[in-house]
């Protein structure tokens, strides 16, 4: 990990210092305290992401552009286009509750991605881990799966029901990114991520204003 301070808020567009030295830029900020930055660039010493894996454009949303990501790493696209894979892991991962009022679209990334491996007559090693159920344990086994440069597809909730593992589960409001490093701020922890809709790299609190996060490890069953 690398160990950075806080520049003075008079500094927004680069309050992020590593020995004096800016390496982000403020998104967003709750309260007073960082929610997310840019990264820009990455540490010199001390911290690699995870950098192999295809940079797809944004499409449809973020949870079937990272879903589509991380499969065509673990060599699931075949000969498919980007937009057209994506657009074909997004028909198995999004769902419409059309019986319910304002027929909402839910995202079930699990479940999705396991009838796409059984469409393809794959076999995938699913596992979720929500930060509801236990923090120390979500955040223990992202750390260790970015030490063995394992891309994990992360999904920040913002539903107010969201704390509910069913009520995450759906993403209804959330975004999804692909989980490539992990980073002190201070004392926080923040991940470092993938964004599809900036195409760069983002760091996001572990602590911040969402209701929940999933963390999500997709592998190929051998």
């Amino acid at each position: 990990m690398v160990k950075v301070r806080i520049h003075s808020r008079d500094f927004l567009k680069y309050p992020i210092l590593s020995k004096n030295k800016p390496i982000g830029y403020m998104l967003c900020q709750t309260n007073g305290e960082v929610e997310e930055f840019g990264v820009s660039p990455f540490p010199a010493k001390g911290f690699v992401p995870v950098k192999s894996f295809p940079h797809y454009k944004y499409f449809l949303n973020s949870h079937a552009t990272v879903c589509a990501i991380l499969l065509d790493y673990l060599g699931l696209r075949g000969n498919d286009s980007e937009k057209s894979f994506i657009a074909s892991v997004n028909v198995f991962i999004e769902k419409c509750l059309c019986s319910q009022p304002g027929q909402p679209l839910i995202y079930d990334i699990a479940k999705g991605l396991q009838d796409f491996a059984s469409y393809k007559k794959k076999g995938l090693l699913i596992k979720e881990l929500y930060k509801s159920d236990s923090g120390d344990k979500a955040l223990n086994f992202y750390i260790e799966k970015i030490k063995q440069k394992e891309p994990l597809i992360v999904s920040f909730v913002f539903d107010k029901e969201g704390k509910s593992r069913e009520r995450a589960r759906e993403r209804r409001e959330a975004e999804t990114f692909l989980g490539v490093g992990e980073l002190m701020v201070g004392k926080e922890i923040f991940l470092i991520l993938w964004d599809t809709k900036m195409e760069d790299f983002l760091a996001k609190s572990w602590d911040g204003s969402h209701t929940n996060i999933i963390i999500t490890e997709v592998r190929v069953e051998k």
